[in-house]
């Protein structure tokens, strides 16, 4: 999958989608001045901006929670790297605050061949909150997954004993560095 800049209205938020290690990220548009929003489009603009305060803190909190003991692979990961291997687990968290769904693509380049998951938000947006693994340029192509008597891509990748428990210590984390609770987050 080739991925371009795009900007997506609905959200109105900017896709930053160039996986040469940089994180897919939605940042904000430049917003018009307040005194020029119309009434109807003041409750749009301020969930907007609450959202993308929400995927920051998310983010950060994300960075600052990854290590080996929830990377896929422990002598992949390094301080230099925390990324590296984060992508089930933390689009799983990702999932858990943002809702939507995981994708699953195949990462080809020189000497690596694996899979990486990120988050396609309910509004369409693609998330990709590990991209910046990817040091050097990669291709990405979609792989359907099958989920084999599963509901979801996440029932599935939960079922693996590993993952579940990487998925836990990560979550806890994030939890730990959040103002709110699972509970209290949108689905």
């Amino acid at each position: 999958m080739k991925c371009k800049n795009g900007f997506n209205k609905q959200a109105q938020t900017y896709i930053n989608a160039k996986h040469f290690g940089k994180s897919l990220a939605l940042e904000p548009q430049p917003q018009p001045s307040i005194s020029n929003i119309e009434m109807t489009s003041n409750r749009h603009f301020f969930v907007t901006i609450t959202r993308m305060t929400m995927l920051k803190q998310i983010i950060k909190a994300l960075e600052a929670s990854w290590s080996g003991d929830t990377a896929y692979n422990k002598s992949d990961w390094t301080p230099e790297n925390p990324a590296r291997g984060q992508c089930v687990v933390s689009s799983l968290v990702v999932q858990d605050y943002l809702g939507g769904d995981l994708v699953k693509c195949a990462v080809d380049a020189e000497n690596l061949q694996e899979s990486h998951y990120f988050n396609k938000l309910d509004d369409g947006t693609m998330l990709d909150v590990t991209g910046k693994q990817y040091t050097f340029p990669v291709n990405f192509r979609l792989v359907p997954v099958s989920h084999e008597g599963f509901e979801s891509i996440r029932d599935k990748r939960l079922s693996d004993d590993d993952t579940r428990l990487r998925y836990k210590i990560l979550k806890s984390r994030v939890d730990s560095f959040l103002p709110q609770s699972k509970e209290s987050a949108p689905s």
